[in-house]
């Protein structure tokens, strides 16, 4: 039985990991970087935010 559900949480690895590289795969190496670039700005923006008190979460 163990061996059943393995199997299918393998399957359904696979299927997430080729919807990441159907999204992440057809990009360029400049868009990634553009992504990523903008994601850490918007985490850090954010953190900054956060501990300045300006954006105070209660």
């Amino acid at each position: 039985m163990p061996r059943r559900y393995q199997t299918m949480d393998l399957e359904g690895q696979t299927r997430s990991m080729s919807f990441f590289n159907k999204i992440w795969g057809s990009r360029s190496f400049l868009e990634k970087i553009f992504i990523i670039s903008i994601g850490t700005l918007t985490a850090s923006t954010v953190g900054l935010a956060i501990a300045t008190g300006v954006l105070d979460a209660k």
